[in-house]
């Protein structure tokens, strides 16, 4: 879990260096002996697509999850 985390931190920063926390929005917390961090909501401004070919299944999936 602490690769993915890595990973997923890494290329987040790299493609949205600049954001900042939503006050508005919490983040929310998971407990459990895997607990967590639920969600983080941020805020910044969208810039160009990195790329034109649509989300994968398991991208879209994620996302849709994300989305509830």
């Amino acid at each position: 879990m602490r690769v993915e985390s890595k990973i997923v931190l890494e290329e987040f920063l790299t493609r949205i260096p600049e954001f900042e926390l939503d006050r508005a929005k919490p983040p929310k917390l998971t407990a459990g002996q895997l607990g967590g961090m639920g969600s983080v909501p941020v805020v910044f401004e969208p810039g160009e697509r990195l790329s034109q070919e649509p989300p994968s299944d398991g991208v879209r999936a994620w996302l849709e999850h994300a989305m509830a």
